[in-house]
C-alpha cells in the first residue's frame, strides 16, 4: 500500500485513466452493473489498455484504487503530472466522460471531479 501511495504523481495516460474512472466512480456512489461493459470495453479495445495482459490491467486497477482511496485529494491533484500535454488531458476526458453513464451538462457542471478538473485544464 506504501509503494503505491508513493507513486502519486508517477505514470501516464493509463494510469490517469483507471484513476479518473475509480474517483468518478466514487463520487458517484458506485457504478451499475450496465455502466461495467463500458469500462471492460475501453479496457480490453483501446490502447494502451488492450495491449496489457489481465493481470496487468488488474494490477493497475489495483494500485490506482489504493491512491484513489487512500490519497483522494493528491490522486486529483496529481492529474496533470500524469497528462502533461493538453491533447493527453482531452483525450482521457473524452474516454471517461461517458463512462459512468451519460449525464447532462447541468450535471457535470455540479460535479466537482469534472468542474475542477475542467477549470484546471482548460
Amino acid at each position: 500500500m506504501r509503494a503505491a501511495l508513493a507513486r502519486v504523481a508517477e505514470g501516464g495516460y493509463a494510469e490517469a485513466v483507471i484513476r479518473m474512472m475509480i474517483l468518478l466512480a466514487r463520487a458517484r456512489g458506485g457504478v451499475r452493473r450496465s455502466r461495467l461493459a463500458r469500462s471492460n470495453a475501453l479496457l480490453t479495445t483501446e490502447a494502451p489498455f488492450a495491449a496489457m495482459t489481465p493481470a496487468g490491467r488488474q494490477a493497475l486497477i489495483r494500485e490506482q484504487t489504493v491512491i484513489a482511496s487512500m490519497a483522494q485529494d493528491e490522486a486529483l491533484a496529481a492529474l496533470p503530472k500524469l497528462l502533461p500535454r493538453v491533447a493527453e488531458r482531452r483525450r482521457a476526458m473524452a474516454a471517461v466522460e461517458g463512462w459512468p453513464a451519460p449525464k447532462p451538462s447541468w450535471a457535470r457542471r455540479r460535479n466537482p471531479c469534472w468542474r475542477n478538473s475542467a477549470r484546471r485544464w482548460a
